[in-house]
């Protein structure tokens, strides 16, 4: 009786874990590459750095408008959050010009 309950258990456990691997796969392969296309076609690309601030405001508004109705607000999180993460839009390394790179001569 109890073995039957502990392959009970090891069955939903690993249900659970390839549930939980499914839904990061959409997640990366299907829902966030999809939306970043989305939100490219758009917005224009950002040049300058306030533009980067602006462009995130305007991406993050679009993304909760569009899915108001299908996300709950901590799904909403999690997907700006990867969406941010994997647009390359706003990747952190990437270098503005500021005043002291113009060199006069």
């Amino acid at each position: 009786m109890v073995l039957e309950h502990v392959d009970t258990y090891s069955a939903h456990s690993f249900s659970e874990r390839h549930f939980c691997y499914q839904k990061k796969q959409v997640m990366t392969r299907y829902l966030v590459p999809t939306l970043i296309d989305l939100v490219h076609l758009k917005f224009d690309k950002p040049v300058t750095e306030q533009e980067v601030y602006e462009y995130k405001d305007k991406r993050n508004d679009y993304l909760k408008e569009l899915l108001a109705t299908k996300a709950t607000m901590g799904k909403l999180r999690l997907i700006t959050k990867k969406t941010e993460a994997a647009d390359e839009w706003t990747d952190a390394e990437q270098s503005f010009p500021v005043v002291g790179d113009v060199v006069k001569t």
